[in-house]
């Protein structure tokens, strides 16, 4: 996913990782992302996210990519 070709590509536009696309998109489709790291730097790159905004046609690229296994279950949708 990191290595995503339309994620790199929109990231080298804002001068971004391809992790840091995949955030700030989850943000704007309303998706609280969760990260997981014990590198300050990196959870630092995950915060900077802030100055800059999807355009709508980047939202739809990103969002044609499908999820591939690549989320989990929709919490409000879970049996306990």
């Amino acid at each position: 996913m990191l290595d995503n070709q339309v994620l790199c590509e929109i990231g080298s536009k804002y001068h971004k990782s391809s992790a840091q696309i995949a955030l700030r998109w989850e943000l704007q489709q309303d998706i609280i992302p969760i990260t997981k790291s014990m590198n300050p730097g990196r959870m630092a790159q995950n915060a900077d996210i802030f100055d800059f905004c999807l355009t709508a046609q980047e939202c739809v690229r990103i969002t044609g990519l499908g999820e591939d296994g690549r989320t989990g279950p929709d919490p409000d949708h879970i049996g306990f």
